[in-house]
């Protein structure tokens, strides 16, 4: 929480702040060509620090969009708000400092993995996501990502990764009008959803592969031929 909250802190102040960076991680050693300013007198306390979260965390504080937190709660993820409005968005891409398509996909398969979702389903769904998208990711990024939030590592969806990704793309406009998804929970949890055409698309899905391979053997293929 700390750490977050410094994050935060830090980008309502400074430009280009990734609030989503590792929270214990560094990437470049300090050494003699890198160090702008050192006093190494000027440490913080961490009790001091503590006290500061927990003051910037109540004048902070955004009611309106909670993630649940109790096991037995979380095969509604799916329904929550958060999770209706994620799906909307189009306009996710993603640059230095700021949340991007990666953070989106991986926190809907999170909430997929912790909604009881296949990973069938989990894939089918976000393979539409992301042919919604604006700018696309790759199928082998698709398939990285979901893997990974279906590694049995996490949980659920990060509610900072939630907040930052609304907040970085989310318009009046988009919440309002956006249909490029619209779900219908079932008995079996299945998820309906409006595709788009196909020549509208930069990728296509394996089932219409599939029909393509297949319409082409029956057109090419002459009668007493085992193979083309």
């Amino acid at each position: 929480r700390i750490a977050t909250n410094l994050k935060h802190a830090f980008a309502e102040e400074l430009p280009h702040v990734d609030r989503g960076c590792n929270d214990f991680g560094f990437f470049r050693a300090p050494n003699t060509e890198n160090i702008i300013f050192e006093n190494l007198a000027n440490q913080f306390n961490y009790k001091d620090l503590m006290s500061w979260s927990k003051i910037y965390s109540q004048k902070h504080n955004k009611p309106g969009l909670k993630v649940v937190q109790s096991q037995d709660s979380y095969a509604i993820a799916t329904n929550q708000s958060w999770f209706q409005q994620l799906v909307q968005l189009t306009n996710i891409k993603g640059r230095k400092g700021q949340f991007g398509r990666n953070n989106a996909v991986f926190t809907l398969a999170l909430a997929c993995y912790s909604s009881d979702k296949s990973y069938e389903e989990a894939y089918d769904f976000l393979d539409e996501f992301n042919t919604n998208l604006q700018d696309s990711l790759s199928q082998r990024e698709i398939e990285r990502v979901i893997k990974s939030a279906y590694s049995g590592k996490y949980k659920g969806a990060s509610l900072e990764y939630i907040r930052g990704i609304l907040e970085s793309y989310q318009t009046d406009s988009e919440m309002k009008h956006s249909t490029a998804f619209i779900f219908e929970q079932t008995g079996n949890r299945v998820f309906r959803k409006h595709r788009k055409a196909r020549e509208n698309r930069t990728y296509s899905h394996f089932e219409e592969w599939e029909t393509d391979l297949e319409e082409y053997l029956q057109a090419t293929i002459l009668p007493g031929q085992t193979f083309v």
